[in-house]
């Protein structure tokens, strides 16, 4: 018997050795590995000392009951801390082991006579040990398995509990005698230490809800196609062997045997799906999902229902109980934000942040494979991850996430929770979602793209309405402004003048009461203009209709500029205008209008400039008559990308610190609202207004040219018309 023991014991010895080896090896710095070689290394301690008192008569060494009993309850106790560091309770496994020393200490001292107590009191204390050991065990794990949610977690527990099955099993065992009893023990403690060192170094052990299903199902389909074989042999055995001569039998036995090889893979693929359908379940047909997932998606272009739509097949193929699309929109301050769009179950819709080129978001640009939650739990790659991202994760409480990406970004993602069955996803699960999320990235990205319009358009309304809000203010203070200058300007103009008057024109002070006066005619002249601005502003602005001789209206408004022209050195000729017809509209208002272009072509041209006039008559059939009239110049001309803008108020080309005080000087000063009056006065006759000109160059002076198109009749006015007019151009260009 000792030498069976001694054999035993040799085995035990170089089984933990290569446990123990596999540790040193493959750990990753973890602290449940730590408990584990204190597992494995007391284990190996004790049956090294076993061992040895076996085989050295050293009267040193304890008896061999003492070591015996010692190597049922150390291990034990050091499996409790174990257990509790595999449920990341490092504390308590700590807690344990110093426990565990005490308790051990007082079962030496009762065992070495230094407390006295009867015998009996020996073993109860060794029972209870090794009870209370593998109890708390497995009480702790039960309470972990009850808390836990995730599938993964959930099956390396079902493991532990396996372990802590085979370690009571074999302390069973113990009480039975004899030589495969002691093999028995040994074995199921073996067993146990491996199992135990193979999950804790294996972070995806198979699923074992899986493997006790696939394992039923094998024995269930031999089961059945035992029973048909059979029942066939003894059917045909009974009805035509006793009338069969041998050779006869042989060839029936033969024929037979054929016929069952041939029908074998048919009666066992028939009997396997009978059994799923009846106590297994049906599995998914990964071509159809893929088939029917990439049709249902394809042509939607809004992602709430892109993500309805999604999980509608995701949730369906795999029984989720949630599921969401986690929206990834890559921002410039080395972050990205997450927003989440529930597809299935309830999910927070709180935004997320991830680090651009942190460790998660790096996994999913560059691996492209999905990664469990399990996995950001236990790897130790991703221990350092931000804990604003492991927790936002944990509340989403899901199981898994797919990256889609799109040329190698990651622009989503596809979060999945657990199943309803509670079973973890298998690698075909992962695969299959796989090439789903590569049949949304096109979706994804035409659905991003609209709802992207859709934020665009929503901000660029909110935006004008800001904007017209704004306008509204500037014209309601321009129309305040005005009407509160215009009182004390006119009693200021007045006075100035019954000074001049007073003083004469040879008093030393007639100087500066004439430049009062300027300065108070020209600010006169610009809260007139904002004024008839405002009026535009609010539709204000009436007309007095009458017959308008054009060329006369034009000649007045080029009087009143007479003097600047000679003072400047222009040269203004017309052309054309005497033979315009006449037209319906106010003459003060039109006279107004071509005093501002002729003002405006005057600042704008270098002094010894050109200035022409150019009246046009124009009939277009079934739409009326019409005149136009350019005001060309050689000036500095106007940038295409500021032509569309020089008709809006207070706009004004070029550098505003380098423009002149002078109204009628190069390049003069004003307020930028005599283009925007111009315009209003045009539109209000029902004509139109638009500016040619190559471009701004202060050098070789491009010139511009203002067309202004004004209907005879403009009850008859058809902006279609004057739109054609403009396209096409006047005879003779």
């Amino acid at each position: 018997m000792q030498s069976i023991d001694q054999v035993l014991l040799f085995a035990e010895v170089l089984i933990y050795v290569i446990l123990m080896l596999q540790v040193l090896f493959r750990r990753r710095a973890e602290d449940v590995e730590e408990y584990l070689i204190i597992y494995l290394g007391l284990s190996l301690v004790l049956a090294l000392l076993w061992l040895t008192r076996l085989t050295v008569d050293m009267v040193s060494l304890p008896p061999v009951e003492i070591i015996s009993s010692w190597s049922r309850v150390v291990p034990a106790m050091a499996f409790g801390a174990l257990t509790m560091a595999f449920i990341r309770k490092i504390r308590w496994a700590f807690g344990w082991l110093l426990g565990g020393v005490g308790l051990f200490s007082t079962l030496v001292a009762l065992q070495w006579g230094w407390l006295a107590q009867p015998p009996e009191m020996i073993t109860a204390v060794r029972v209870v040990l090794w009870a209370l050991a593998l109890a708390g065990a497995t009480l702790a794990i039960l309470f972990a398995y009850r808390q836990q949610t995730s599938p993964l977690h959930r099956n390396r527990l079902r493991y532990w509990l396996v372990i802590l099955a085979l370690l009571v099993s074999a302390e069973g065992v113990s009480l039975a005698t004899g030589f495969w009893a002691q093999v028995a023990i040994r074995a199921l403690s073996w067993v146990a230490a491996g199992l135990a060192t193979y999950v804790i170094l294996q972070v995806h052990p198979p699923d074992l809800k899986t493997l006790a299903r696939q394992t039923l199902r094998f024995i269930a389909v031999t089961v059945v196609l035992s029973a048909v074989f059979f029942g066939v042999l003894v059917t045909v055995q009974s009805v035509s062997w006793p009338t069969l001569t041998q050779r006869d039998a042989w060839l029936l036995t033969g024929l037979i045997a054929v016929v069952m090889a041939i029908l074998l893979p048919g009666l066992s693929s028939l009997s396997e799906r009978a059994l799923n359908r009846l106590f297994f379940g049906t599995d998914y047909d990964a071509r159809e999902v893929v088939r029917y997932y990439s049709q249902s998606v394809s042509n939607i272009l809004d992602v709430d229902r892109l993500t309805t739509v999604a999980f509608d097949v995701i949730g369906q193929v795999f029984d989720l109980e949630r599921g969401a699309l986690l929206l990834v929109q890559h921002g410039g301050t080395g972050y990205s934000t997450i927003l989440p769009v529930r597809g299935r179950g309830n999910v927070p819709t709180q935004l997320g942040e991830m680090e651009t080129f942190g460790t998660l978001m790096n996994r999913f640009r560059q691996s492209g494979a999905p990664l469990t939650q399990y996995d950001i739990d236990v790897l130790p790659a991703y221990r350092h991850i931000p804990e604003s991202e492991r927790q936002w994760l944990s509340n989403l409480q899901m199981e898994l996430y797919v990256p889609i990406r799109s040329q190698d970004e990651v622009i989503g993602l596809l979060a999945l929770g657990p199943k309803r069955s509670g079973e973890a996803f298998r690698r075909n699960d992962l695969n299959l979602l796989s090439t789903l999320a590569d049949q949304t990235v096109a979706a994804l990205n035409n659905a991003k793209l609209v709802r992207d319009l859709q934020r665009l358009n929503l901000d660029v309304s909110q935006l004008n309405a800001e904007l017209e809000a704004m306008n509204q203010a500037k014209t309601d203070f321009i129309s305040i402004a005005s009407h509160e200058l215009r009182t004390p300007l006119s009693q200021v103009n007045g006075y100035s003048q019954m000074l001049a008057e007073e003083l004469g024109p040879n008093s030393p002070l007639s100087v500066f009461v004439n430049g009062l006066i300027r300065g108070a005619t020209r600010l006169t002249e610009i809260v007139d203009v904002m004024l008839d601005v405002s009026r535009l502003d609010v539709g204000g602005l009436s007309l007095k209709r009458t017959p308008v001789a054009l060329n006369q209206v034009i000649e007045r408004a080029i009087d009143e500029w007479a003097s600047a022209l000679s003072e400047r050195g222009h040269t203004l000729v017309t052309d054309g205008l005497d033979a315009l017809p006449h037209l319906e509209g106010d003459t003060a208002r039109l006279q107004q209008a071509f005093s501002q272009l002729i003002n405006n072509a005057i600042k704008n041209t270098p002094d010894g400039g050109r200035i022409e006039i150019i009246g046009r008559a124009h009939t277009q059939d079934g739409s009326g008559q019409f005149v136009e009239v350019i005001v060309k110049d050689n000036g500095i001309g106007i940038d295409p990308a500021d032509q569309h803008k020089i008709f809006d108020k207070f706009y004004r080309t070029g550098d505003l610190m380098k423009h002149s005080t002078g109204k009628t000087k190069f390049k003069g000063a004003g307020p930028g609202l005599g283009l925007s009056l111009v315009k209003g006065i045009i539109d209000a006759h029902g004509g139109r207004i638009w500016v040619e000109s190559p471009g701004y160059d202060e050098k070789t002076c491009p010139g511009s040219n203002f067309h202004v198109l004004l209907p005879l009749h403009p009850p008859a006015y058809n902006p279609a018309m004057a739109k054609t007019v403009i396209r096409r151009g006047w005879p003779g260009k």
